[in-house]
């Protein structure tokens, strides 16, 4: 029954009915963990997290990070290709610093000889800013002449590198070029692709409003269809000044609208659709900084209007202070939609049905699900926020964050506990346990992108410390990597 199941899902993703495929991966997934192989079911695993990318849905993550920690550690010659999957997902939902990890653990030449891998590896590159990689990875990719999967999508890929550098009209010839592919209507993700970045070409070269009403209605139609909102992902990563513009013209949906999400850890900002809103005002910013704060606080989780007005407008008088909280009160409101719903009750305000990354964090660690928690924290909380309450939790949390990873180091020293020292030490090379790690763990000496990560390491040591620190110079010692500090540590 589980072939029946992944063959099944296999036909709705043919087809593009992602919300099919969900429903028969998810079945196949509980088949083969009731008696299945561990490849099996972390094939399973990670089928389910891809295609819950492709709705858009970052619950995903969690299943993708399980299947390429399975093949880092148990199917070596299949990792690169699972770990660039990993690093398209991540990048996909703006883990930027995750996507460039997993792209340090293999060899570029490992995946560019690898069916479609150049295409994916160039759409990872131009996410992470790297336009100039994602070029040169391009011009080495295959035509995929007789491929009419590869046919479609290098152009694709060929428009996105002449957009992101502002040839709009060059990237719109080779859009409507390709996009008259005999083959392109068995492919609805990928017209839907061509249409998205068609649409955002032709907001900054002043295409008409029917022009862009008719490409709109063209990617409505196929997420009614299939539900495939993270194929609209890669555009709106590449240009997110204009992604509200762009998702304005997918208009009519008769789904019901995605529930706004907060993202506080690495982000502050609602997303909503697929769209990512920045926090505009600075003091509704700062208040929904301190009810967050508070929530994170169980014992306390209402705050005073005396203290929000006090923290806020310390200088004001009580009349203006009072007219600016009211007025606060009611932005923060009505920009958080339907991510919370702030309740006053009479010992203040609180935030309730609060769907984040902050709530999920606190539950993976509460439950003591620690892989979970480090994939929920993406970085800082509230970053670019500095109100003391703020700093505080900002610290507890990379805390909770630091001490499930160390633990996680240490119960799986292979390479996916590698990932997590590798990222711990990336947020503070100086961090002393971590560094002990590093010296007592028996890594692989071939790794390249170990040895870049010491080497990187050694470079900010010398400059913080005048030399690297004892344990790091017995694992480049280890590693036989060229030591340009022997001289300051003699």
């Amino acid at each position: 029954m589980q072939a029946v199941y992944g063959n099944l899902a296999n036909l709705h993703l043919t087809a593009s009915r992602y919300r099919d495929a969900q429903e028969a991966q998810a079945t196949c997934l509980t088949l083969a963990r009731a008696g299945g192989t561990p490849l099996i079911e972390m094939n399973a695993t990670g089928a389910l997290g891809m295609t819950l990318v492709m709705l858009g849905d970052e619950r995903g993550l969690p299943n993708v990070q399980a299947w390429q920690a399975h093949y880092q550690a148990h199917v070596p010659a299949g990792a690169p290709y699972v770990t660039l999957h990993a690093a398209n997902a991540h990048a996909l939902f703006g883990h930027h610093e995750q996507a460039a990890a997993y792209l340090d653990l293999f060899e570029e030449s490992s995946v560019t000889s690898m069916g479609y891998g150049p295409l994916t590896l160039a759409q990872v590159y131009l996410m992470l800013g790297r336009t100039g990689d994602a070029r040169r990875v391009l011009q080495t990719a295959p035509a995929y002449t007789g491929d009419p999967v590869g046919e479609l999508q290098r152009p694709l890929v060929e428009a996105q590198v002449l957009a992101i550098t502002g040839a709009y009209e060059e990237a719109e010839r080779v859009l409507h070029q390709h996009r008259a592919h005999p083959q392109m209507t068995r492919f609805p993700s990928i017209q839907a692709e061509y249409d998205w970045l068609l649409l955002t070409t032709g907001l900054r070269t002043g295409k008409s409003e029917q022009h862009l009403r008719t490409l709109g209605a063209r990617v409505l139609a196929f997420l009614q269809a299939s539900g495939g909102q993270g194929f609209l992902r890669l555009t709106d990563q590449l240009f997110p000044e204009d992604a509200s513009t762009r998702h304005a013209y997918l208009r009519a949906q008769d789904d019901a609208p995605t529930t706004p999400f907060l993202r506080t850890l690495g982000h502050f900002d609602l997303e909503e659709n697929g769209v990512f809103r920045p926090w505009k005002g600075r003091k509704v910013r700062e208040m929904l900084a301190l009810l967050l704060c508070a929530l994170v606080d169980g014992e306390r989780p209402d705050v005073s209007r005396e203290t929000l007005t006090a923290t806020l407008w310390p200088d004001a008088g009580e009349g203006p202070a009072e007219a600016n909280f009211r007025k606060t009160l009611a932005r923060l409101r009505d920009a958080l939609g339907g991510a919370a719903v702030i309740e006053h009750g009479p010992a203040g305000y609180t935030l309730s049905g609060l769907r984040s990354d902050l709530l999920l964090f606190l539950q993976a660690s509460e439950n003591q699900d620690l892989s979970a928690a480090c994939a929920w924290y993406g970085g800082p909380f509230l970053p670019g926020i500095d109100l003391p309450d703020v700093n505080a939790v900002r610290g507890a949390l990379r805390e909770r964050w630091r001490a499930a990873a160390l633990h996680l180091v240490q119960e799986s020293p292979g390479p996916q506990g590698m990932e997590h020292l590798a990222r711990l030490l990336r947020d503070d090379p100086l961090d002393v346990q971590a560094l002990t790690l590093l010296a007592e763990l028996d890594w692989p000496a071939d790794n390249e992108a170990w040895r870049r990560l010491c080497l990187t390491l050694a470079q900010h040591h010398e400059r913080e410390l005048g030399a690297p620190a004892p344990e790091l110079s017995r694992v480049l010692s280890r590693l036989a990597v060229p030591r340009a500090f022997d001289k300051r540590t003699q």
